[in-house]
Formats: structure tokens, sequence, C-alpha cells
């Protein structure tokens, strides 16, 4: 199985705390972060950062994590971009919307920084 490799990451997240928390959380030489507060803007960035991988908020204004991976995943370039879903809406059955919307992971909030990275290292680890 080879892995993935993982430059950029793109965390989106309307929280600030929210977003400072994955980049400190995940911070390692080689990898490069942008950081953005929406949905709509999230999509629009990743255009411009071509991101590796995405930590996506669930609940956010203007447009919300199920609808900005929507507007990725029609996008041939980014139908096999790794999306993690972050929401404090931790039940099985958010879970399961998560997993069916095409999200790739799944975090709870609040952010565990050992959580975060040990999903991530999963996603380097699929082919």
């Amino acid at each position: 199985m080879r892995q993935i490799q993982i430059h950029k990451i793109l965390v989106v997240d309307d929280s600030r705390y929210s977003r400072d928390l994955a980049i400190a959380a995940l911070r390692m030489p080689g990898y490069e972060f942008s950081a953005i507060d929406d949905g709509l803007r999230a999509v629009a960035e990743a255009e411009l950062f071509a991101p590796d991988l995405v930590l996506m908020d669930i609940q956010m204004p203007i447009l919300d994590g199920y609808g900005a991976l929507a507007a990725l995943r029609a996008m041939p370039r980014f139908r096999q971009l790794r999306v993690i879903a972050a929401t404090a809406h931790a039940l099985a059955s958010d879970r399961d919307r998560v997993s069916a919307a095409g999200f790739n992971g799944f975090v709870p909030k609040p952010l565990s920084a050992a959580l975060l990275r040990s999903v991530v290292a999963e996603m380097r680890a699929q082919s």
C-alpha cells in the first residue's frame, strides 16, 4: 500500500480558535496551511491552493460543510480529495450522515490534537 502525500492542508472553520488549534496540532516540517472561515470561500481557496487534504467544519454560515463538499466533489480535480469532517454533532447518526455525504473521515469537536493527528495519519495511509 502506498502512502498518500500530504503537503498542503486547507482548514475550514468559522471558529478562529478551531482553525488555530487544528493548524497547531498538525504543524510539521513540509506542511503548508491555508485557513478559511466559510464554505463558499473554501471552495474558491481550494482552486487556488490545491490542497492535498481538507479539514472541514460542518456547521458554518454562508455555505455549510456539506454544501462545500458537494461543490468540491463537482470539480473533477477534487473528486478524490481527502476531506475530513469536524463537527460538535458526534452521534452515530451524524457520523453516518457525514460518511454518506462523501467525507473521508470524521473528528468530533471540540478538537483533540491527538485524534486529529491520528485521523490525518489514516488519510495518509489510504491508497
